[in-house]
């Protein structure tokens, strides 16, 4: 949400439908809902989830990595999804899709 707050659009993608409900009502409680949208998905689906946008800058915790069985894959969405390249921050626990336009 600090990326919306900031004043990009932010699009986060999770498997569980319930921290996605969760993120939607914070952002609705924010008055970030314009800016701010979220996806439940697999993020081996992600591309399709997504309807293959492009984003600025796909933002991945290393936290996440340790549940992708299979990184190879993983890093060929974030290839493909990304404009500039992906971005991984050891401080974090979400993937976010960023895009400025």
């Amino acid at each position: 949400m600090s990326w919306a707050i900031a004043g990009t659009n932010v699009t986060g993608l999770d498997f569980s439908i319930a921290a996605i409900d969760e993120a939607n009502s914070l952002a609705e409680r924010a008055g970030l809902s314009e800016r701010a949208s979220f996806v439940c998905a697999n993020v081996y689906d992600a591309l399709e989830a997504l309807q293959r946008k492009r984003f600025d800058v796909v933002y991945v915790s290393l936290g996440s990595l340790c549940w992708l069985p299979d990184v190879a894959t993983w890093a060929g969405l974030l290839r493909t999804s990304s404009l500039r390249g992906p971005a991984v921050s050891p401080r974090h626990s979400s993937v976010r899709f960023v895009s400025r336009r």
